[in-house]
């Protein structure tokens, strides 16, 4: 058969496709997955569920540009989950209907083989706390199909009776109940992994925003110093720039960014120089791209508010032992958690989540560079699967082993050099670099004149 003079390929039905899925468009800036079966045909129950978890989101939180990630992370984890529990299913020739409290343990330890065998997998723990966000949100699917949509009756329940058993109806519809009650929360989610570790650290969880970066830089630059303002917006920048952990920060050194290193890579006509810092996780010694707008400023700010820090004080690099950030009045490298504690109480003081801090920053770049990879992978052509874009993103925060980072740089230069994307993101390193100038300078006479009154 030809439609245009194209050769239209026939899908054999008879045959079973790997499940699949797309990313439909919704509201404006808003999504929501459409669920493709084995053969080729719309699950119309996953996606319904889907649909139902996207208008609960939206019925409480107005979709406006701010509130956009919260609903990309609550439709990201619906979708992940259905996605798994649709290729276990496939994979077994099992029907959701017929899905049991015998499968729930199957099903537990195939999606932990699957993360596992993950490069970006880091441990046993870890995994199973992964496994257990989608165990919840296979027994909220089961909820929702019984209680909501009333397409299947007498399945979930507490009793032995049912082929799932679980107090979840119970848990939703008085959740105070359970709050002091162990034993029964227990039954809520019956067939979770336990002990693995779900403590305040994973309930924190928070992603920094732009608007909350932004209101972060505001505090720093009218609450502070120019010298120590200029400091702490530098390590926000850098966070949210290349995504380095906060004890990274910590360990860089001023030689990194000295003014024959930057020269060199502009006689090249580069966009970047490459650093390693001295203190990586797990002893790495990978290499980072800097911007080198955003080189250019640290090491003017180096020259300039760092020298004007020693000079107030009265010290020296003994003092500093050559670190990029230093405490204010003694001008020592800070402890180890003393960045940390800097960035969390700028968080505190905008109203942010608790638990927010350096951290959200880092996850905040991961987001976005996940969000990048998968853009640049799928204009190329090339392989948009979770795993392939996690492959990528491993090298960017530090998670993957030397010879695998060795590997990666040497073709990152033709992936990436001349991408739209890392236009973008040089423009505006650029502007941002201009700006926070500007902004240094204001800070220094506006104090400069309350001075004079």
């Amino acid at each position: 058969m030809k439609l245009n003079n194209q050769k239209v390929k026939h899908i054999d039905y008879r045959k079973k496709y790997e499940p699949n899925y797309i990313k439909s468009p919704y509201l404006t800036n808003r999504w929501v997955p459409v669920f493709i079966t084995d053969k080729i045909e719309i699950n119309d129950v996953f996606t319904s569920f889907a649909l139902y978890e996207a208008n609960k989101h939206l019925s409480s939180h107005r979709p406006t540009e701010g509130n956009k990630q919260s609903y990309d992370s609550h439709l990201n984890a619906v979708f992940s989950s259905l996605v798994s529990f649709g290729n276990y299913l496939s994979k077994n020739k099992l029907s959701w209907e017929k899905f049991n409290d015998i499968h729930f343990d199957d099903y537990k330890e195939w999606e932990l083989e699957n993360i596992l065998n993950k490069p970006s997998s880091r441990n046993d723990r870890s995994a199973s706390r992964s496994v257990n966000i989608k165990l919840k949100w296979i027994y909220r699917f089961f909820y929702w199909a019984q209680e909501i949509e009333l397409i299947i009756d007498d399945y979930i329940g507490s009793n032995e009776s049912y082929s799932i058993k679980s107090r979840i109806i119970d848990f939703i519809n008085n959740p105070e109940k359970f709050k002091k009650n162990q034993a029964g929360a227990i039954m809520i989610y019956p067939k979770l992994f336990r002990r693995v570790g779900s403590t305040s650290r994973a309930k924190n969880t928070h992603y920094a925003t732009d608007s909350e970066l932004d209101d972060l830089r505001v505090f720093f630059r009218t609450g502070y110093e120019p010298i120590l303002a200029e400091r702490n917006v530098l390590m926000i920048d850098l966070i949210e720039t290349v995504g380095f952990r906060q004890g990274t920060i910590n360990s860089l050194t001023i030689d990194l960014f000295s003014e024959k290193i930057i020269n060199q890579a502009l006689n090249k006509g580069l966009s970047e120089i490459s650093i390693t810092p001295y203190l990586q996780k797990m002893g790495y010694s990978d290499s980072y791209p800097i911007p080198i707008n955003l080189a250019i400023r640290i090491h003017n700010f180096c020259q300039n508010e760092r020298q004007e820090l020693l000079d107030n004080y009265e010290k020296n690099e003994d003092a500093t032992q050559n670190m990029l950030f230093i405490a204010d009045k003694t001008c020592k490298p800070f402890v180890s958690d003393g960045i940390s504690a800097i960035i969390s109480s700028g968080f505190k003081e905008i109203g942010s989540p608790k638990g927010s801090g350096a951290h959200s920053i880092r996850r905040k770049f991961g987001r976005d560079k996940a969000t990048e990879l998968m853009q640049i992978r799928k204009r190329d052509g090339r392989s948009i699967d979770p795993a392939d874009v996690l492959k990528d993103l491993s090298s960017y925060l530090g998670h993957s082993n030397t010879a695998s980072q060795e590997a990666y740089t040497k073709g990152k230069l033709d992936m990436y050099k001349l991408s739209r994307e890392q236009v973008l993101q040089n423009r505006l390193e650029e502007e941002r670099a201009k700006r926070a100038t500007a902004e240094t300078e204001l800070a220094k006479l506006t104090r400069l004149i309350k001075r004079m009154k």
